[in-house]
């Protein structure tokens, strides 16, 4: 057992230990703060260090940084973020990173990237947290296609760069995957309503599963977006009828009924599609689930002039409002002015990202979202969005068209349901079709057609074969046989200025995945007819 004297030097070793770590902390680079465990509500824990970085970056004297609330520091709109998520730092034991603004002693905000970590004890309650941070002079730049490689600029950070390829790479792979699985059900779809009543029960159904998949779809194309390190494009659209879309999915299935009021010369919005489309499914939902028993959710969409007295934190202008209104369970009053704050939820399985999610979308858009509810009364949420124009324009889209045709055409693609879905609608549309799986296959059968007196008109060409040659290379092989090959090129994803290189490089068309059998008929009578 040890005795006193053990202790005091065990005691004066801790002391000195404490010490050097201290006076290294002070030689770093960065800004490092420990604050306590609680509160978790503004403003904060208590900072109980900060060295020496840490003062200076903020223009606060060590001695009254100590004893400070985090929030004295921490970007006040984003702090109610940071204190929900301290708890899930230290549940996952690992470090996040996130971007916010420091708050100075002079008032300056500081474009800051802060790492959160936790320290617990052998429980796994927290016992304090660690905030290092840096100023960004500049952003990260992840090199992509279309933006140079090898950035060696001030902030750029190789660990962060190869964990966000990493992420890129992955996300883009599972969005491609996605996209074969859905070209299989959306051509099989279209297929199931080539062979239907406009007028039956069946057609209906049909149309909400197509629905339902072009949602899908639209959901890949943003992860691809993101896996290129690009963001959707705005495009003028009618809200009425992107809330439509996410009326028919929210309430596909269950006992709720929708009611649209939509007002006569609705004004445009210029907005990403699917973020507004995802905004309003999140609203539905919550509506549809606020009324277990089932209910009738009221939809609104107007024109509305925003002015200053109004008190929206918007700028002053034309916007169309859209209002999401149920007769539920309603939010409790002291509940109200966290529902948008991440994490927040009253569900046992809810994630608390719903309502974060619409509320940073409408950000976005420059709009703003507001709340009105009571308890077993119902809620309402009214989302403002910038009008771009007068009126919204009709749409100049042509309803899906068919085109029949004859000759023989070539399937390469190796997956099966894809294979297998495009021969029956080239079949269905006319067409003698055969399939290869993959490039070698594929010329094999265009060689045996051209010598058997029965050669083959166009070819269907996935781009991304897996092993052997791609489908760039088994067209220049074909080519060397044929140099009149007509080609169409298939993908899950293509670049925004793809169709001019593919016919740069001989394709006659090109045909994105997922498709239906109206598109495969207009990409081959284009092939066929170029």
């Amino acid at each position: 057992m040890p005795n006193s004297q053990d202790a005091l030097t065990q005691l004066d070793q801790l002391r000195t230990v404490n010490h050097h770590l201290r006076a290294a902390l002070d030689q770093v680079d960065e800004a490092v703060v420990i604050i306590g465990a609680a509160p978790l509500d503004a403003p904060g824990p208590r900072i109980f260090f900060a060295n020496r970085k840490a003062a200076e970056l903020t223009g606060y004297p060590e001695e009254k940084l100590i004893g400070s609330p985090i929030g004295l520091i921490y970007e006040g709109d984003r702090l109610t973020d940071l204190l929900a998520k301290l708890p899930i730092v230290a549940e996952q034991k690992r470090t996040f990173q996130t971007d916010k603004q420091l708050k100075t002693k002079s008032g300056e905000l500081l474009a800051c990237r802060w790492t959160l970590s936790a320290m617990s004890d052998k429980s796994g309650t927290p016992l304090n947290y660690t905030l290092a941070f840096r100023e960004r002079t500049e952003r990260t730049v992840v090199p992509g296609p279309g933006t140079a490689g090898g950035d060696t600029r001030k902030g750029h950070d190789p660990i962060e760069q190869s964990r966000a390829e990493s992420l890129a790479l992955l996300t883009g792979g599972v969005a491609h995957d996605f996209n074969n699985v859905l070209t299989s059900v959306q051509a099989n779809l279209s297929l199931a309503r080539l062979g239907t009543s406009i007028s039956s029960d069946i057609r209906k159904h049909i149309d909400d599963a197509v629905a339902a998949a072009e949602s899908a779809q639209a959901l890949t194309k943003q992860l691809l977006g993101f896996a290129k390190g690009r963001s959707q494009k705005r495009q003028k659209h009618d809200l009425g009828q992107l809330i439509k879309r996410s009326a028919r999915l929210a309430t596909m299935g269950s006992n709720i009924r929708w009611d649209l009021s939509i007002a006569s010369s609705i004004r445009s919005v210029e907005v990403e599609e699917t973020q507004i489309v995802q905004i309003f499914n999140n609203l539905l939902i919550n509506a549809r689930q606020a009324m277990p028993a089932g209910g009738v959710i009221q939809i609104g969409c107007e024109n509305i002039d925003v002015t200053p007295d109004m008190g929206l934190k918007v700028k002053p202008g034309p916007y169309v409002v859209a209002t999401v209104r149920d007769r539920g369970t309603g939010i409790p009053e002291d509940q109200l002015s966290k529902i948008f704050e991440p994490y927040f939820t009253t569900k046992p399985e809810g994630s608390g990202l719903g309502l974060a999610t619409c509320y940073s979308a409408v950000q976005k858009h420059e709009g703003t979202i507001t709340v009105r509810s009571k308890v077993n009364v119902g809620t309402e949420f009214n989302i403002y969005l910038p009008a771009v124009s007068a009126t919204s324009e009709p749409s100049s889209i042509e309803p899906p068209r068919i085109i029949p045709g004859d000759g023989s055409i070539l399937v390469v693609d190796d997956q099966d349901g894809v294979r297998e879905v495009a021969v029956q609608i080239l079949e269905r549309l006319g067409y003698d079709a055969i399939s290869a799986t993959d490039g070698e296959e594929a010329l094999r059968l265009y060689m045996k057609r051209m010598h058997s007196g029965e050669p083959i008109s166009a070819i269907l060409m996935d781009m991304t074969l897996p092993g052997g040659m791609s489908g760039d290379e088994t067209l220049r092989e074909i080519r060397r046989l044929d140099p009149n090959v007509r080609s169409i090129a298939t993908s899950g994803y293509f670049e925004e200025d793809a169709e001019d290189d593919l016919r740069e490089r001989g394709y006659k068309a090109m045909l994105p995945k997922p498709y239906t059998a109206e598109g495969l008929s207009v990409a081959l009578q284009s092939a066929l007819t170029s």
